[in-house]
């Protein structure tokens, strides 16, 4: 349905997209709330926000209803997977909130079960509330994605806590060896963060998206596009045994293949995640270089972000317009300049907004201060007790041995030297690293399994690159979350 919406976009031609109305018109003879059809819903959600898009681009306001009714049946008694399983003489062999199915989803109040599956959910459930203007199903969106960054998301942007269903866990469970964070899982909270940021015009959703984006979601893929992780390790060493080596090493497929397709439909709407509009207003989200035309006015985006904060705005169109650019939650600093003079409207849900009659060649300088910030876990993250994760901007840092040495679990970072900006050694050109002191432990085991004695440790420096890049310079091991000193 996606792709027939996609075609249509592109091309105007409804050969394709009319072919998925017909299917869709048949799926609502067989599913619906009359009493000849099934009172049922999707195992794995993901046709709720492509019934949504068919919907929008067939004016055929049927396929709204019946995405309606797929999130409004979803966990009702009698619940439709236990009745099946019932008819089907057979006992119901997984748990319902691995589908999400456990209680009405205006119910629920924690994100559960297989990551994937709730976070499409999530997205679906919000294009739903936003077609109908339904507050009390955009509410229950803000409730589950305040638990998910507040509780279950890791630093990536990464989503699931286990390999075991796929799934989340419990609040505070974010082990760094032994975690999931599917790619796909990553991708499904950047389309459910733009939704969030699209309905609501705050900031916060923004934030989320584009660290999901530009850690999580990005380290899926490697730089050359043609192998893949499933899951993302925040930590990986000589110890690492979990789930197979396609978590420590990128593959070309998977026996289920759903991540590297996932990239296809995810790569190619990056425009659409750096900026929205509607009638009046352009809003730049984040501030990638490029050039955007939407509603009839062309911008054109300068700079290297989101390694440099320097971020030059030209405007090629005349007229009168807002236009709102993004001041991110983890910039503590910025300056913005019109023609050379400053701007000093102050940000509102994390955007700084400017009306006025524009002229071609018009001109605004954003900078964002970029310092090297080192970021700490709520102490009821045990996984992280001690150590810290480096983050410049939205890019989450991580060690990796080829630039490091084996020795991670060793390093203690110092945060009381500062942090210095490199070229990241064997990454593509304007890459930046983060070179810095550590204390290493010294290795006095003299081969024992356990030994006594004084700790020594000694001073050296120790080299991070952007987490999303990391197993692109051959197998390595790699840390996120490092000892502090």
């Amino acid at each position: 349905m996606e792709a027939a919406v996609a075609h249509y976009t592109a091309t105007g031609n409804r050969k394709f997209l009319d072919c998925l109305c017909r299917y869709a018109d048949y799926i609502a003879t067989v599913f619906g709330p009359g009493p000849d059809q099934i009172h049922g819903y999707p195992g794995h959600e993901e046709i709720e926000l492509a019934l949504c898009k068919l919907a929008a681009a067939s004016g055929n306001d049927a396929y709204l209803k019946l995405a309606k009714f797929f999130v409004d049946e979803r966990g009702r008694e009698p619940n439709f997977f236990v009745e099946e399983a019932k008819r089907e003489h057979r006992y119901l062999t997984y748990d319902l909130a691995n589908r999400q199915a456990h209680v009405p989803v205006r119910e629920q109040r924690k994100v559960v079960g297989h990551s994937v599956r709730a976070l499409y959910l999530y997205a679906g459930m919000a294009d739903v509330a936003g077609a109908t203007d339904d507050a009390e199903l955009l509410q229950a969106c803000e409730r589950l994605f305040e638990n998910l960054v507040e509780r279950r998301m890791y630093i990536t942007g990464g989503c699931g806590s286990t390999p075991m269903g796929e799934a989340f866990t419990v609040d505070w469970n974010l082990p760094n060896d032994t975690d999931y964070a599917e790619s796909c899982a990553s991708m499904a909270l950047v389309q459910f963060a733009r939704r969030m940021l699209n309905l609501t015009g705050r900031g916060r959703y923004a934030d989320i998206m584009e660290q999901a984006l530009y850690n999580g979601a990005l380290s899926g893929i490697s730089l050359d596009g043609t192998n893949f992780f499933y899951a993302n390790l925040l930590e990986v060493d000589e110890n690492t045994f979990t789930h197979g080596v396609t978590l420590k090493e990128r593959v070309p497929y998977f026996d289920c293949s759903c991540c590297p397709t996932s990239f296809c439909r995810f790569l190619p709407q990056l425009g659409s995640f750096a900026w929205s509009s509607r009638p009046g207003e352009l809003r730049l989200n984040i501030p990638a270089a490029g050039e955007a035309t939407l509603e009839g006015i062309t911008v054109e985006v300068g700079g290297s972000y989101p390694y440099a904060g320097e971020i030059p705005i030209t405007l090629r169109s005349a007229g009168k317009f807002r236009l709102s650019l993004r001041i991110p939650g983890w910039c503590r600093h910025h300056e913005l300049k019109l023609n050379g003079r400053p701007v000093e409207n102050a940000p509102l849900d994390g955007y700084v907004t400017i009306e006025r009659e524009w002229q071609v060649g018009d001109r605004l300088d954003l900078t964002l201060d970029l310092p090297v910030e080192a970021v700490r876990s709520n102490p009821h993250v045990t996984s992280n007790a001690g150590r810290i994760a480096l983050m410049r901007g939205p890019v989450v840092y991580a060690l990796e041995s080829v630039d490091n040495g084996r020795v991670l679990p060793r390093l203690a970072i110092r945060t009381d030297r500062p942090f210095e900006l490199i070229p990241a050694p064997g990454l593509p050109e304007g890459t930046v690293a983060i070179r810095g002191t550590a204390r290493k432990d010294e290795d006095d085991s003299d081969g024992h399994l356990y030994y006594t004695g004084p700790r020594r440790s000694s001073e050296c420096d120790f080299i991070a690159i952007p987490y999303a890049l990391w197993q692109n310079r051959g197998p390595v091991d790699m840390a996120v979350w490092i000892r502090e000193a």
